[in-house]
């Protein structure tokens, strides 16, 4: 993961930090360690007031904020300005750059481990992709105006004799299809397609935007192809299958269990992730060259590493029928490849000191993220007790349609036997805290929850409601604006000047808690720091 998990960022309160204390130097100068800490003190600084901070109807209908208006889109602006300029003035030449510098930046954003752009920028892979495709876009709108360009020059008869300008109409075509095969509801659909196609598609841009004379992109693929190697050679973690009755450091087990959902779990041990990020999940008996994102639901302390996947698609279908087929006896263990862990929150939870305040929000399957960060939360909290400054309100949110998914994600008996075994170090809040003969579950509780089941009435006979009946609330939806409010009033109430908001799942979930954490923010005068992912299962 990016190096800067391991760098202590200031709070807000403080983004100038005095480094006076360490000591004197008979020649001074700048130490790494003090310019890194000075960088990260300033990067959040930068990041909280400036550059994430919200804009209304942007955020919540295109993800954008500040720093989106202050620098991706005047750099968009200036790209196609440039480019519509050459086509103004007819210069052939000129208006092949903006689709060339359009494709560099576009290959570049791709790179899916980018440490050093994550260290240097703070932005995750998952807004680097959101600019990757809006680069992708605007390299194929230039790509078709310096075609405008060459025809209107050349006409169309002179095509047939130009080779490099065939080059580049096959080039244009192959942007084209790419941009079709990456509208969202094509991509969702077809997606093992869609990822194939994309690689193809990608290869002949590269291979032929070079040959016509595109060479500029060249300066973004050499951290794509860095990338590539780094996570093919040294990051590819192999899970071979094992002898063994019980799963093996060197194997995974699958689950398939209510409600449609697979569980994938194989032993933590040299595996070390943080809590809120996925992998990339490979199951080779199934096919090589399908390789799939799936958030990490446990925590970082659970001896288990566990992904909790919905059937939904081809892909996953054939996954349950497998893991139905090692259920019923037919196997012990599958072989699985495992690339990353990848992901990092646009919030800090990594510092006990920054945040005393959280709301986790998770809508459906999207849950499985907050449930990562539950834990860990509660395992700093609680259990390990390494938290400089205690969490004083941690509220956890949970809209599901059928309760045959919270049975299959947290009353699995694998599950609550390590409570009942009294392993106090494997605790986590959900379930083991929940559960306990002493929990209230309460809202004046620092850890408290609610799980909202949508569509479903009450049924005192199912294990789903007799286990779980102080946080089950029938037939609505979350109260999104109150809940914030309480932790905001809380917030305020103990002088505190941020409360971290998390939410995963549909969009229309995910747009109302980043619109109420908006105006709250300003009714209430404490800042809303919200961490958004959008989830549709």
């Amino acid at each position: 993961m990016a190096d800067h998990k391991s760098k202590r960022a200031d709070s807000p309160s403080t983004p100038h930090a005095d480094f006076a204390s360490a000591g004197p130097h008979p020649h001074p100068r700048p130490q790494p360690w003090v310019l890194a800490r000075w960088w990260f003190a300033l990067r959040w600084a930068l990041t909280q007031r400036v550059f994430g901070r919200p804009l209304p109807f942007l955020t919540s209908w295109l993800n954008l904020k500040l720093g989106d208006l202050l620098v991706t889109l005047p750099a968009v602006a200036l790209l196609l300005a440039w480019s519509i300029r050459t086509v103004v003035n007819q210069d052939l030449r000129g208006s092949g750059r903006p689709p060339s510098v359009a494709l560099a930046v576009t290959f570049a954003l791709a790179v899916r481990n980018n440490a050093l752009l994550l260290v240097v920028t703070g932005l995750p892979f998952e807004r680097t992709l959101l600019y990757h495709k809006l680069f992708g876009f605007l390299a194929f709108v230039t790509s078709v105006l310096h075609g405008v360009v060459y025809f209107r020059l050349a006409g169309f008869a002179a095509l047939s004799e130009d080779k490099v300008a065939i080059l580049g109409v096959i080039t244009t075509s192959f942007m084209a299809l790419l941009v079709l095969m990456s509208y969202w509801r094509i991509r969702r659909a077809l997606w093992e397609l869609f990822v194939r196609t994309h690689w193809v598609l990608f290869l002949g841009i590269m291979v032929v935007g070079i040959m016509h004379g595109a060479t500029v992109m060249i300066v973004g693929l050499i951290p794509w192809a860095a990338d590539v190697l780094y996570r093919y050679v040294l990051r590819l973690r192999r899970v071979r299958t094992s002898d063994s009755a019980s799963p093996s450091p060197h194997s995974a087990s699958l689950t398939l269990l209510a409600g449609g959902i697979v569980r994938v779990q194989w032993p933590r041990e040299s595996f070390r992730f943080s809590a809120g990020q996925y992998v990339f999940l490979c199951v080779p008996s199934m096919s090589l060259l399908e390789w799939h994102p799936f958030t990490v639901a446990s925590a970082p302390h659970e001896p288990m590493v566990t992904l909790y996947i919905k059937v939904v698609g081809d892909w996953t279908q054939r996954l349950a029928q497998l893991a139905a087929s090692t259920t019923a006896g037919a196997s012990d263990s599958v072989s699985v490849l495992v690339e990353g862990p990848y992901g990092a929150l646009s919030v800090d939870l990594e510092h006990s000191d920054t945040y005393t305040h959280v709301v986790l929000v998770g809508g459906g399957i999207g849950v499985t993220p907050m449930l990562s960060l539950a834990n860990q939360l509660y395992f700093e909290a609680d259990v390990a007790k390494t938290r400089s400054q205690p969490v004083r309100k941690a509220w956890f949110v949970w809209s599901v349609r059928e309760r045959e998914m919270i049975e299959a994600l947290c009353l699995q008996p694998d599950r609550l036997q390590w409570a009942e075994a009294q392993q106090e170090h494997l605790r986590t809040w959900l379930p083991h805290g929940l559960l306990a003969s002493t929990a209230s579950n309460i809202p004046s509780d620092a850890f408290y929850s609610e799980f909202y089941l949508t569509k479903s009435e009450q049924d005192l006979t199912h294990p789903v409601d007799q286990r779980f009946a102080s946080a089950l609330r029938y037939g609505q939806r979350p109260d999104v604006r109150g809940i914030l409010s309480e932790v905001g009033r809380d917030a305020v109430a103990q002088s505190q000047r941020r409360v971290a908001v998390l939410v995963c799942g549909p969009a229309a979930m995910v747009s109302d808690v980043v619109v109420q954490s908006m105006l709250l923010t300003k009714e209430l005068g404490v800042a809303f720091d919200v961490h958004q992912e959008t989830f549709d299962f």
